[in-house]
């Protein structure tokens, strides 16, 4: 089985950035740290989840989130 390869952070950011934005997610901040995204910023409900499966999908080690959901 191969490993699991994992974008260098500016790319993951760069591809969660462009997810968010398919998604129609905006007023979020992402962070990128060895691997790790972290999701900063206000949010309502309705786009929670969109935000989450935008990180996903650009198949980070870990998604953090830290929105506030309002």
């Amino acid at each position: 089985m191969k490993p699991i390869v994992v974008a260098p952070d500016t790319e993951l950011k760069n591809a969660v950035s462009a997810n968010l934005a398919k998604y129609g997610v905006t007023g979020i901040t992402v962070e990128v740290a060895n691997g790790e995204v972290t999701l900063k910023g206000d949010i309502m409900r309705a786009k929670l989840q969109d935000a989450i499966k935008a990180a996903n999908e650009a198949k980070p080690k870990k998604v953090n989130n830290q929105m506030t959901i309002k």
